[in-house]
């Protein structure tokens, strides 16, 4: 059974979620939000659900802020939850002199090849008032110099304690290299690892490791009427394989998968060449060979970037962007999957 609610907004549009369970069960959803994407008014805005089901009214928890003598306008961010009880929040922003006119009629512009990523935390871990107040921004030393960063899917921790925060590059407008920073050291320092990229590009990388070890990634294609870009990493994140097309159709939008508590791979995308529905969530028993498929979302309309996530209590959440306009969350227990359709994710067992 699927159970879903929308989270409230602040502002006309939403985009680019991420969720993780707090340490007294509460759900905490961070999401980028503004008069559209890539706005000068946008900001990275988050609401906690209580445990008594209501969700907290929303606020800007990453505002627009000053970085060497200019504005710079955050998007999206990817929480870390630390060991003394406070929560990074890693994102990408671009500075607000790079942003230029576009469309018909014209108005301003975010421009990606400009973005950098960026560093603030939130302590102590909680809602009050006094816990919202962030630390100023800093810039990853690790990405000191590059340009054209972003931030999107989840934080994986390793078996070994080991962080990789996944995201790709874009240096040259729709030239995308998927790479990855991983920690030691709970986020202290960062250093970067692998370069994934074949034609017509890999992008926003989701991680998930399996019970074997490996770590898993599903890349968004750099373009529509293709399909989910696989690579795999034996080593904990040190090396991958070259990336390699599934048989999982990809409308050139965000996927996101995980392993949940049974050691099975669930995995969220657009069943589709061309289009931003329907959403399906899928389960697989043999490591992405095949799922079992269910829909989510099937009107027409825009249904994307979800986010994966298995609370304390064995249900599954699932964050995405319904219609431009808000987040929505939906909940469902893994047996749920395990009727859906088959689909085969790969052509030759992984």
């Amino acid at each position: 059974m699927l159970e879903v609610e929308d989270v409230p907004n602040i502002r006309p549009a939403a985009h680019g979620t991420n969720a993780l369970e707090l340490s007294d069960g509460s759900l905490l959803a961070l999401w980028y939000c503004g008069s559209y994407e890539g706005a000068e008014d946008q900001r990275i805005a988050a609401s906690v659900k209580r445990q008594d089901g209501a969700w907290e009214s929303p606020r800007v928890v990453v505002d627009r802020f000053e970085f060497e003598g200019g504005a710079w306008i955050p998007e999206i961010g990817v929480p870390v939850p630390l060991q003394d009880g406070s929560l990074s929040i890693y994102f990408w922003a671009t500075p607000l002199a790079s942003f230029t006119l576009r469309g018909d009629p014209p108005r301003w512009v975010r421009s990606i090849p400009a973005s950098r990523v960026f560093s603030t935390t939130l302590s102590p871990l909680g809602w009050g008032a006094e816990a919202t107040q962030m630390t100023a921004p800093e810039s990853l030393p690790a990405l000191s110099g590059e340009r054209g960063l972003v931030l999107q899917g989840s934080a994986l921790k390793t078996t070994s304690g080991r962080w990789i925060l996944p995201f790709h590059s874009e240096n040259e407008q729709c030239w995308f290299h998927s790479r990855f920073l991983v920690s030691d050291d709970e986020g202290t320092s960062w250093q970067t690892r692998g370069d994934l990229h074949a034609g017509p590009g890999c992008l926003e990388p989701a991680l998930a490791q399996l019970p074997s070890g490996e770590i898993l990634c599903y890349l968004r294609r750099g373009a529509k009427m293709g399909h989910i870009w696989r690579a795999v990493s034996w080593d904990d994140g040190d090396t991958w394989s070259d990336p390699v097309p599934t048989n999982l159709r990809n409308p050139h939008s965000g996927v996101d998968i995980a392993v949940g508590a049974a050691g099975r791979l669930l995995i969220a995308y657009n069943d589709s060449y061309s289009l931003r529905t329907p959403l399906c969530v899928g389960l697989s028993q043999d490591g992405g060979r095949t799922f079992r498929v269910r829909d989510v979302e099937v009107e027409e309309g825009e249904y994307s970037y979800p986010k994966l996530l298995q609370t304390r209590d064995g249900a599954w959440r699932l964050f995405y962007t319904h219609q431009r306009a808000h987040v929505r969350h939906a909940w469902f227990a893994e047996s749920w999957l395990e009727g859906g359709r088959k689909v085969v994710g790969l052509d030759e067992a992984p």
